[in-house]
């Protein structure tokens, strides 16, 4: 069977299917573990040999906390803090999608489609929305942000009706993240337009 030719730090891959190997990986995460975290250290070490009762709570809360220094540790041997740290910094980008999905979906358009009438096409709202989106929430040219990006600019061409747009614009951008930005900033600010906030939740009705 072929080894995968992975650079681990201070180890080789095989060593990980060695018994004697793997109780010096897990002596070398207690001692950084007792480094980081004394009292978290102390309590591992109880619940493994069993020198104390421990409440269910307890044991839960402890093995959370474990668990987020071995995410580090493992990360660490494995040599790969740049993309986990790139994956960490994409799912913080995303939890506003789904704060936009819980508030405005979920929410207010899902209480609206019963009790409301909508007098404009989804067409007419989208292009209206379009044009919100550029000056307001794209975010300025980041190398990070275009790395997660999927679709080009020419889905929102309105730079010709707002001069600010071209500025801020980078050439790609994610239009889900801007809508939700853009939903989120109505959600937490009176907007200039009295009508902006109830005509973007007709969008999400529709």
């Amino acid at each position: 069977m072929t080894q995968p030719n992975l650079l681990l730090r201070n180890y080789e891959f095989a060593q990980l299917f060695d018994a004697e190997h793997l109780r010096r990986l897990d002596a070398d995460f207690l001692a950084i573990l007792n480094t980081e975290n004394a009292v978290l250290y102390e309590q591992l070490v109880a619940y493994r040999h069993k020198t104390r009762p421990f409440e269910r709570e307890e044991v839960s809360q402890c093995l959370i906390l474990v668990a987020q220094h071995l995410a580090e540790f493992i990360t660490s041997l494995f040599n790969i803090e740049q993309p986990t740290g790139d994956l960490k910094d994409a799912i913080v980008r995303d939890n506003v999608i789904f704060k936009f999905k819980e508030t405005f979906i979920l929410r207010l358009a899902k209480r609206r489609v019963a009790n409301h009438t909508i007098t404009l096409s989804f067409h007419e709202l989208d292009d209206w929305l379009n044009k919100q989106l550029v000056p307001s929430v794209v975010l300025p040219a980041d190398q990070h942000f275009a790395d997660t990006v999927t679709e080009p600019l020419s889905v929102v061409d309105n730079t010709s009706n707002n001069p600010q747009a071209s500025a801020y614009t980078p050439a790609f951008y994610d239009r889900e993240l801007a809508v939700a930005h853009y939903a989120m900033m109505l959600s937490e600010a009176v907007p200039q337009n009295p009508d902006e906030l109830e005509r973007f939740i007709d969008w999400c009705v529709l």
